[in-house]
Order: C-alpha cells, then sequence, then structure tokens
C-alpha cells in the first residue's frame, strides 16, 4: 500500500470509529461548574509541559478535552473528566519520577522519557498494569494505526508469558518525520567554481524569490547545476568525489589553507549508518535486513568498502586531517568555528546551514554563501558489485514511534473504560487535531480558556490552507507562531497521533521544503527502533549492553587508523586483524539474541 493510500485508509478508519459527543447547552453553561466524580479524575506525570503554564492542565487543549462526554454511564449521564498534571522541576526530572516509583506515590499516568530502565521493569514491579484488555476493548483508533503499521505493531507489545501483551502506549506519527538535519554542501561554490561535466559549460544560479522588504528570500535558490550522474543533486559517490574537486579549488581562490572539503566524526563513523549504508546496506552495528535477519555490520563488507573509500578521501586531502580530535563535537556539529568562518565545503548539520542562512557579505569566505541539502550517496566507485548501486538503508532519521506512556497500578479502583476512551480519542483525527494544533473558534467558545483570551486566540488557534503541492492541511496562525506560542495551544504532552502529514508547509519556501525531501529519500528500514531493542529481557539486555559497550571502545580506537593510513582497509591481512580482534569480544551472542526476538516479533 502506497503511503498516501495508506494515510487516507487510517484517516476514513479513525473519522468513522467511536465519535466523541460533545456536552448539550445545558452543560456546556455549566461546564466550569461540574463536578467529575473522583473515579474519573486522572492524574498524568509528564516530563515537560509548557513554559506558559505553571499547571498543565490550564492548556487550551486540556480545557476543551475535559468538555466533552466519554460515553454514557449506567444512569443514562454523560461520563465526562478531570484531568491533573504533575511536572518536575527541570533538571530533577529522573530524580522526580524514580521517587515516585520507589515510594509508591505514581500517577495513573506516566510519560517515561525520564526513566532509565524499560516499561517491563516497571512491570514485573507492579507498578505498570498489563493493559492488554483495555487497548484492545476501548482503543479501537490505535489498534486501526497498529493494523495499517504492521512494523509499529510488532514492537508495541511486550512478551510475557508467551504471549503478546501491551504494557505501554506509544505516541505515533502518521507518517515519517521529516529529519532534522543531514547532509549540507556549499552550493554557491559548485555553482561558482563548477563546469557542468556534460558539456563543459558554466554554472548560473540566483535567488528566485524576494522578501516583502525587497530583500532575497535565502530559501529561494535556484540554479541549473548538474552533477556527473545527470542529476541536479549529489546522488552517487561519484557526484560526491567530483564536487570535492570543485571545493579544492574554491579553496584554493579563496585562499583558505586551513580548511577541508568535508567534515568526519571523530571515530571515523555515525553509528546509525548515515553515508555508510550507501556502500552495500546496513551499518556497523546490529541491524535487520528486508526478511527480517539481524546481521552484525561491525565487520561486514558494506563496512570495509566504506572505509576504503574514506581512506582514499584522506589520502586525496579531502577530509579534516584532525577529525580525531574532535572528541567533544556532536556528530551534527563538528569543528562549527570552521562551518560557521566559510572553510567546510561538506558537513553533516541541522538545518541552520540552509540556504543564506549564515551568509556574510563583509566576510569573503561567507559572501555568497548557499547552503544545501545532499541525499545520502549511494556509491559506484568502491568494492565489488555486491556494493554499488544499492540504496541507502540505514540512517539517522526521526521514528514514527515516540514517547511510550504507562498506565500504573494507581488507577485501580477508578473508571478504566473511561480513560482508556479518552486516550482513544487522542489517536482520532479529532483529538488529534486538538492535540497537534489546539481549538477552533468553536471549541474555544466552549472553554473561553483563558491563555487563549488574553493573547487574543478568540478565533481559534489554526486555520486550513492548501499548501503548493494542493493538498489542504491544517495551519497554527502565523502570528501565534512568531509569539512563540504555538507548543501551548494543543494538548502535546498527551499521549496520541501526531499529525505531520497534515501539518502545512505553506509558510515555508520551496526551496527549504525540498531540502527535508532530500534528506529523506531513502526509507531507514534496517535500523532495529528502541522499541525492539528494550524488549531484551534483564540478563539478555546486559550481554547486549556489555558487548555493545566494547565492540564501540574498540571501534573507536582501531576505526580512525584505517582511515589515516597507519592501517590499509584495502589489505586483506590487515583487515582479517582487525576483524579477528573484533570477534574477541563475541558480537555473535548479541545476534543470536536478536535473532531469537525477531523471530517472535517480526515473524520468522
Amino acid at each position: 500500500m502506497k503511503l498516501w493510500q495508506k494515510l487516507i485508509y487510517i484517516v476514513l478508519c479513525v473519522i468513522i470509529i467511536l465519535p466523541i459527543t460533545a456536552c448539550d447547552t445545558n452543560q456546556e453553561s455549566a461546564a466550569g461548574e461540574r463536578v467529575v466524580p473522583p473515579e474519573r479524575q486522572y492524574t498524568f506525570w509528564i516530563k515537560t509541559g509548557d513554559r506558559q503554564f505553571t499547571d498543565y492542565g490550564e492548556s487550551p487543549g486540556i480545557q476543551y478535552l475535559e468538555t466533552l462526554s466519554y460515553g454514557i454511564d449506567e444512569k443514562g449521564n454523560e461520563k465526562y473528566l478531570d484531568l491533573s498534571f504533575i511536572q518536575p522541576v527541570s533538571g530533577s526530572e529522573a530524580d522526580n519520577f524514580n521517587t515516585l516509583i520507589a515510594t509508591g506515590d505514581y500517577m495513573d499516568v506516566m510519560d517515561l522519557s525520564a526513566y532509565s530502565g524499560k516499561a517491563i521493569d516497571l512491570y514485573e514491579d507492579g507498578v505498570a498494569l498489563d493493559i492488554t484488555e483495555y487497548v484492545e476493548k476501548y482503543m479501537p483508533n490505535y489498534m486501526v494505526f497498529l493494523d495499517a503499521h504492521p512494523d509499529l505493531k510488532a514492537t508495541a507489545t511486550n512478551i510475557i508469558d508467551g504471549e503478546r501483551r501491551f504494557i505501554q502506549i506509544f505516541n505515533y506519527s502518521d507518517v515519517p518525520p521529516d529529519m532534522w538535519g543531514g547532509f549540507h554542501y556549499r552550493r554557491d561554490w559548485i555553482v561558482k567554481y563548477g563546469k557542468n561535466p556534460l558539456d563543459g559549460s558554466a554554472f548560473s544560479g540566483a535567488y528566485a524569490r524576494s522578501n516583502p522588504d525587497g530583500t532575497p528570500n535565502i530559501d529561494s535558490w535556484e540554479d541549473n547545476v548538474v552533477f556527473p550522474s545527470g542529476n541536479p543533486d549529489p546522488i552517487y559517490i561519484s557526484d560526491w568525489e567530483w564536487m570535492f574537486g570543485v571545493f579544492d579549488l574554491a579553496m584554493a581562490d579563496l585562499g583558505i589553507t586551513d580548511g577541508y572539503c568535508m567534515s568526519l566524526y571523530y571515530p571515523g563513523f555515525i553509528a546509525t549508518g548515515d553515508l555508510m549504508s550507501g556502500f552495500g546496506g546496513g551499518n556497523n552495528s546490529w541491524y535487520k535486513t528486508e526478511d527480517n535477519q539481524i546481521v552484525f555490520g561491525g565487520t561486514s563488507d558494506t563496512f570495509r568498502t566504506y572505509l576504503q573509500a574514506m581512506n582514499t578521501w584522506y589520502k586525496n586531502g579531502w577530509i579534516d586531517t584532525a577529525f580525531p580530535e574532535h572528541t567533544a563535537d556532536v556528530f551534527y556539529i563538528i569543528d562549527k568555528t570552521k562551518i560557521f568562518s566559510g572553510k567546510v565545503g561538506l558537513w553533516w548539520g541541522s538545518a541552520y546551514a540552509l540556504g543564506g542562512r549564515i551568509a556574510n557579505p563583509d566576510d569573503p569566505f561567507l559572501d555568497g554563501f548557499v547552503g544545501y541539502a545532499a541525499p545520502q550517496p549511494i556509491n559506484d566507485v568502491y568494492g565489488s558489485e555486491a556494493q554499488q548501486n544499492k540504496m541507502p538503508n540505514a540512517m539517522l532519521t526521526n521514528s514514527q514511534e515516540g514517547l511510550p506512556y504507562i498506565v500504573t497500578s494507581s488507577i485501580e479502583g477508578k473508571d478504566v473504560e473511561t480513560l482508556f476512551t479518552f486516550l482513544d480519542h487522542m489517536y482520532s483525527l479529532d483529538g488529534a487535531l486538538v492535540r497537534n494544533f489546539g481549538l477552533t473558534k468553536e471549541q474555544y467558545e466552549l472553554t473561553r480558556n483563558e491563555f487563549m483570551t488574553e493573547n487574543g486566540m478568540t478565533e481559534g488557534s489554526y486555520t486550513q490552507v492548501v499548501d503548493p503541492d494542493g493538498v489542504t492541511r491544517y495551519q497554527i496562525y502565523p502570528d501565534i507562531i512568531s509569539r512563540g506560542l504555538n507548543v501551548g495551544v494543543g494538548a502535546i504532552r498527551l499521549p496520541g497521533l501526531e499529525l505531520f502529514s497534515l501539518n502545512s508547509k505553506a509558510g515555508n519556501d520551496k526551496g527549504y521544503n525540498d531540502s527535508f525531501v532530500r534528506w529523506m529519500m531513502y526509507e531507514n528500514t534496517a535500523t532495529l527502533p528502541m522499541s525492539f531493542t528494550n524488549l531484551l529481557s534483564g540478563e539478555d539486555s546486559k550481554t547486549y549492553a556489555k558487548v555493545s559497550t566494547s565492540i564501540y571502545e574498540f571501534m573507536n580506537k582501531n576505526v580512525p587508523p584505517f582511515i589515516k593510513g597507519a592501517k590499509d582497509p584495502f589489505n586483506d591481512e590487515d583487515w582479517e586483524a582487525f576483524s579477528k580482534a573484533m570477534y574477541k569480544y563475541d558480537p555473535n551472542r548479541v545476534t543470536v539474541i536478536f535473532q531469537e526476538l525477531a523471530d517472535v516479533m517480526y515473524g520468522k
């Protein structure tokens, strides 16, 4: 099923399942005076609230959700609920969570973002409940979503006494969220110093659109660049190598003697598989194949071929010679001083440098700067045929799977039907709209929420707009966003569905939106999700932690010499010695553990 077809299927399903009844007129007029019985007063522990509210229960989304009825009781009365929130002081989240668990003074629903353990640990300690019966009976929207996403469904449950059981509820995104970063490169250098590899002609480019004040729109850059592959983007490793040659010309012309073509993370690789997986698939850790076979990639042909390329690039002077020294830098902002000085041609970073954001006409190295997003590249140069022309399948991406929540034994004696009916509402279209975008004008009228009134949101917080691609989506009013109030208008701290597919991008220039398309050109199918690794039992989890820590420490020490030339990745003897030393840590132990788990969760 194609992505758009799946989305339509989900939306239709959630619209028709379990409609939530609004209050009748008399009940609306008395909403502020309604007394909710104790069995329908529910407490939530959330790691983060919103800076706009001392009490997250004051947010517009929460107050509106409390005006809705979630069923009829045995006397024929509407069932309303009351939500209260506990959020720790910033910096004390983990201590607060652990203290509540230790003292038994926990909330009915708790997010696990501050917990270092796993949901199964809390279940075995009697804190988290087995909620299978309630999820299956009262959460049809949640189940419809899982049925439409079998990979997510596979790890939504835990195996308890040989059976799949729900002991946590996940936030999910309706589609994979846009990635917040990826590879960047100096597009302006390509335009100025490159030549069309097909006919030798010069390139040209300029900003195509202006802002209302007449200044150039820094995301509207357009040009006629063509790479050796014939594409307007660097799709292949051969495109990257051609690009590095252009960067050499640029730095020579500008007199940059302390710059370099490409920054590299200090271990010599990004463990998620970025750049690496284009050399045959997978990463240098444990990953799964299309048929759910678990593979350890630390001694694979993919990793060796990747190192052969990095070794060659280093010899050619394309990689920062001091890359192993940047141990304090995170992978997405390595040697930021040089990046912001305009001395680096390609790097992994967030959206901070897209377009003309760091251009500076008073600095010769930043004058005319245009940053472009590059897709994960496909190897067409190094290694055997098996390592070439394979689409990348492992890289850092935002998962559709989000924060998990548990329902605790504190709920015992309360109305679980109403609670789970409410939780399920947050996975319906109506509930998800409130969660993500806040209130319409009509919904505001029901609550007269103080925050919205004081901030001039009497017309509601969002509207529908038609995006440039012709799809009607939802958009929080720009003035709300510009005032930094957009997070507070909904109910984003509740479990529920993220509507990324329906979040309008009409406020962004096409050039900016296209960057995220490039970063998400390939689907990440190989990475083992956290919900999978968190299913390991206590002893298996300890084994995984011990083995993986030892292996990463070994790699961090022994991979850079292959890149810098002290060892030769083209030499069989050197590679076999590396592999033999690696296997002293017995990665196969973890491979077997993961494969047994994958056979259960994903099926043989």
